[in-house]
Protein backbone atom coordinates (compact mmCIF):
# COMPACT_ATOMS: atom_id res chain seq x y z
CA UNK A 1 0.00 0.00 0.00
CA UNK A 2 2.78 2.42 0.95
CA UNK A 3 4.72 1.46 -2.16
CA UNK A 4 1.66 2.26 -4.28
CA UNK A 5 1.22 5.67 -2.59
CA UNK A 6 4.90 6.43 -3.05
CA UNK A 7 4.80 5.68 -6.77
CA UNK A 8 1.55 7.68 -7.07
CA UNK A 9 3.11 10.76 -5.47
CA UNK A 10 6.29 10.33 -7.50
CA UNK A 11 4.33 10.19 -10.74
CA UNK A 12 2.18 13.11 -9.59
CA UNK A 13 5.32 15.12 -8.85
CA UNK A 14 6.72 14.31 -12.31
CA UNK A 15 3.43 15.27 -13.99
CA UNK A 16 3.26 18.53 -12.01
CA UNK A 17 6.83 19.45 -12.95
CA UNK A 18 6.04 18.78 -16.60
CA UNK A 19 2.83 20.81 -16.42
CA UNK A 20 4.53 23.77 -14.73
CA UNK A 21 7.39 23.64 -17.24
CA UNK A 22 4.92 23.67 -20.12
CA UNK A 23 2.97 26.57 -18.59
CA UNK A 24 6.17 28.54 -18.07
CA UNK A 25 7.16 27.92 -21.68
CA UNK A 26 3.72 29.06 -22.84
CA UNK A 27 3.96 32.29 -20.84
CA UNK A 28 7.42 32.95 -22.28
CA UNK A 29 6.18 32.37 -25.83
CA UNK A 30 3.18 34.65 -25.28
CA UNK A 31 5.53 37.34 -23.97
CA UNK A 32 7.80 36.98 -26.98
CA UNK A 33 4.78 37.16 -29.29
CA UNK A 34 3.59 40.39 -27.65
CA UNK A 35 7.08 41.88 -27.72
CA UNK A 36 7.59 41.08 -31.40
CA UNK A 37 4.21 42.53 -32.30
CA UNK A 38 5.05 45.69 -30.36
CA UNK A 39 8.50 45.93 -31.96
CA UNK A 40 7.09 45.52 -35.46
CA UNK A 41 4.44 48.15 -34.80
CA UNK A 42 7.10 50.55 -33.51
CA UNK A 43 9.28 49.90 -36.57
CA UNK A 44 6.38 50.53 -38.94
CA UNK A 45 5.45 53.69 -37.05
CA UNK A 46 9.05 54.92 -37.21
CA UNK A 47 9.14 54.44 -40.99
CA UNK A 48 5.80 56.22 -41.39
CA UNK A 49 6.94 59.14 -39.23
CA UNK A 50 10.19 59.36 -41.19
CA UNK A 51 8.38 59.39 -44.53
CA UNK A 52 5.76 61.86 -43.28
CA UNK A 53 8.53 64.19 -42.13
CA UNK A 54 10.05 64.28 -45.59
CA UNK A 55 6.66 64.69 -47.24
CA UNK A 56 5.92 67.68 -45.01
CA UNK A 57 9.41 69.09 -45.51
CA UNK A 58 9.38 68.99 -49.31
CA UNK A 59 5.74 70.02 -49.62
CA UNK A 60 6.57 72.97 -47.36
CA UNK A 61 9.39 74.01 -49.69
CA UNK A 62 7.15 73.58 -52.73
CA UNK A 63 4.32 75.58 -51.15
CA UNK A 64 6.74 78.26 -49.97
CA UNK A 65 8.19 78.75 -53.45
CA UNK A 66 4.72 78.61 -55.03
CA UNK A 67 3.43 81.30 -52.66
CA UNK A 68 6.61 83.32 -53.28
CA UNK A 69 5.83 83.37 -56.99
CA UNK A 70 2.19 84.34 -56.35
CA UNK A 71 2.98 87.05 -53.79
CA UNK A 72 6.25 88.24 -55.29
CA UNK A 73 8.27 87.83 -52.07
CA UNK A 74 10.15 84.71 -51.06
CA UNK A 75 10.19 85.76 -47.41
CA UNK A 76 6.42 86.29 -47.33
CA UNK A 77 5.76 82.97 -49.06
CA UNK A 78 7.82 81.02 -46.55
CA UNK A 79 6.42 83.07 -43.66
CA UNK A 80 2.92 81.92 -44.61
CA UNK A 81 4.10 78.31 -44.65
CA UNK A 82 5.72 78.76 -41.20
CA UNK A 83 2.47 80.22 -39.81
CA UNK A 84 0.59 77.24 -41.25
CA UNK A 85 3.00 74.79 -39.57
CA UNK A 86 2.77 76.66 -36.27
CA UNK A 87 -1.03 76.48 -36.42
CA UNK A 88 -0.79 72.76 -37.18
CA UNK A 89 1.48 72.20 -34.16
CA UNK A 90 -0.85 74.26 -31.94
CA UNK A 91 -3.90 72.22 -33.04
CA UNK A 92 -2.00 68.98 -32.39
CA UNK A 93 -1.12 70.08 -28.86
CA UNK A 94 -4.70 71.15 -28.16
CA UNK A 95 -6.12 67.83 -29.39
CA UNK A 96 -3.33 65.69 -27.93
CA UNK A 97 -5.21 64.32 -24.94
CA UNK A 98 -8.56 63.99 -26.66
CA UNK A 99 -7.39 62.05 -29.70
CA UNK A 100 -3.77 60.98 -29.57
CA UNK A 101 -3.20 59.86 -25.96
CA UNK A 102 -6.22 57.55 -25.75
CA UNK A 103 -5.66 56.26 -29.27
CA UNK A 104 -2.02 55.39 -28.62
CA UNK A 105 -2.85 53.71 -25.30
CA UNK A 106 -5.56 51.60 -26.94
CA UNK A 107 -3.27 50.61 -29.81
CA UNK A 108 -0.48 49.56 -27.43
CA UNK A 109 -2.90 47.44 -25.39
CA UNK A 110 -4.33 45.90 -28.59
CA UNK A 111 -0.85 45.00 -29.81
CA UNK A 112 0.37 43.49 -26.54
CA UNK A 113 -2.90 41.87 -25.42
CA UNK A 114 -5.06 41.28 -28.54
CA UNK A 115 -8.22 39.98 -26.80
CA UNK A 116 -8.19 42.47 -23.94
CA UNK A 117 -11.59 43.92 -22.98
CA UNK A 118 -11.38 47.59 -23.74
CA UNK A 119 -12.31 50.34 -21.37
CA UNK A 120 -12.09 54.08 -21.80
CA UNK A 121 -8.98 55.41 -20.07
CA UNK A 122 -10.57 58.63 -18.83
CA UNK A 123 -13.95 57.30 -17.67
CA UNK A 124 -12.74 53.87 -16.53
CA UNK A 125 -15.65 52.12 -18.30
Amino acid sequence: MEKQQETYFTSLKTELKGYLGDRLELVKLQGVKGATRAASAIAILAVLVFLSFFILLFSGFALGYYLAVLIGSTVAGFAIVIVFYLLLVWVCFKLKKKFFTNWVAKKVIDIIIPNYKRMDIESGK
